[in-house]
């Protein structure tokens, strides 16, 4: 959110990472599945709309264990 602190905006992240993965545990999914992370924002202090958008994201990362 505009005008947060980077600690704020770290806190924020970390929110929204959790969130994700409650949704994805909800859809039954097993959470010892998930990894929580985030990233720092890419346009930090922007009031740029299209930037602010860009920085509202989740990325997934899908991994195969046990072979193939």
């Amino acid at each position: 959110p505009l005008g947060d602190t980077p600690e704020q905006n770290e806190q924020f992240a970390r929110s929204r990472a959790q969130a994700v993965i409650f949704y994805l545990i909800g859809q039954g999914i097993d959470g010892n599945r998930l990894l929580e992370g985030y990233l720092k924002p890419q346009f930090p202090g922007s009031t740029d709309e299209n930037q602010l958008r860009q920085d509202r994201r989740v990325v997934f990362t899908l991994v195969q264990t046990g072979g193939r």
